[in-house]
């Protein structure tokens, strides 16, 4: 089974480097056109299905990409941004204030890192259970801080290293080859269909 891990398309908010696990960011302009680039890159594939976060910008970045494949969406909580509770609209957290170390720290009404990695390690379950298919290519659509998390799980790197070794670049491909028992990286955040 082949899956293929996207970070939706820019917004205004990723412009200024802001927090926003809100619903309702779209994607901006040059977005729009990440996504479409993108979108014939993935053409070398036979899209099966498309999991996507339930967040506005990746339902926006599901459905460019799904005007060419015209699949089933399949719209997954697990594979949300992190919570950051009050400070979800995008303020600026003060983390040096809040309690915890680095992977338990949270904003209140929020999550902290480890919630977020051990919804990574429940979604790569599923995949393996409720998903997987010999033949199959899936396409997941989420957010950087998740897709750092779910690769780190994959490799069972330490959160930390996972969240600040990594970059995700906004409409990168990633494709990780997996069977029953193991798995293989062939491509990590690459933007080469983008310039």
């Amino acid at each position: 089974m082949n899956i293929i891990i996207t970070r939706h398309g820019e917004t205004n908010k990723n412009i200024g480097n802001f927090s926003d696990d809100r619903n309702y960011t779209g994607l901006n302009h040059d977005g729009e056109i990440q996504i479409q680039k993108l979108t014939k890159r993935l053409q070398l594939y036979k899209i099966d299905t498309i999991i996507s976060s339930p967040v506005q910008r990746c339902i926006e970045t599901a459905n460019i990409i799904n005007k060419t494949f015209k699949t089933n969406i399949i719209y997954d909580e697990l594979i949300k941004e992190r919570n950051n509770g009050v400070y979800a609209d995008g303020s600026n957290i003060p983390w040096d204030d809040l309690e915890g170390d680095f992977i338990h720290k949270k904003a209140p009404e929020g999550e902290s890192l480890l919630m977020v990695r051990n919804r990574a390690n429940k979604f790569n379950r599923k995949i393996k259970t409720k998903y997987f298919k010999e033949d199959s290519t899936i396409l997941i659509i989420s957010h950087g801080g998740f897709i750092k998390n779910f690769i780190g799980n994959i490799l069972k790197i330490g959160i930390k290293d996972s969240i600040m070794k990594f970059y995700i670049y906004n409409a990168s491909f990633s494709e990780i080859q997996f069977t029953k028992n193991s798995f293989k990286i062939i491509t990590l955040n690459d933007t080469s269909h983008l310039k």
